[in-house]
């Protein structure tokens, strides 16, 4: 079981393996703390601010098509919050469509400030498809969560 002491100048969380003692504070006003514990094999999904899509050969055959594509995202609300996050862009086939969509690894256990200080990561990945196969490829979560998007509708 985890306890939580919070004072106005030092924060300690002391778990049953043993303690750990967070930064000291000099503020004496009260300041949010997150601690995040999530399983450290699930990948969430993660909103694409920002996306670059360049068409590129797709080999041999006329009818197999490729994309060079390149997303902004933001991987945590602040450093302490980002350590150790790793985002990457995975593609799987559902029907006649290729989704494509950003994903994290989960948080570990930490505790720090809730400042928002936005920390980016720039992830890239080459799609190949074969278009007598795949009719659409579909951006999911491109600037708002749950949001699915044609690639015909992005600006190239």
């Amino acid at each position: 079981m985890n306890k939580l002491f919070v004072t106005a100048s030092t924060l300690t969380l002391i778990t049953a393996c043993g303690s750990l003692n967070a930064a000291k504070s000099n503020e004496t006003s009260t300041s949010s703390v997150a601690v995040g514990a999530e399983s450290a094999s699930a990948k969430r999904p993660v909103l694409i601010d920002a996306l670059s899509i360049s068409p590129i050969n797709g080999g041999i055959n006329p009818l197999y098509r490729a994309y060079d594509l390149k997303a902004r995202v933001e991987i945590g609300g602040n450093p302490c919050m980002a350590e150790g996050i790793k985002a990457e862009l995975i593609s799987a086939r559902e029907g006649d469509k290729m989704i494509v969509k950003a994903v994290r690894n989960a948080v570990t256990k930490r505790v720090c400030t809730m400042e928002y200080n936005p920390v980016y990561d720039t992830i890239k990945t080459t799609i190949h498809y074969d278009s007598s196969e795949v009719k659409d490829v579909i951006i999911e979560n491109y600037k708002e969560m749950g949001a699915k998007v044609s690639i015909k509708d992005i600006q190239i």
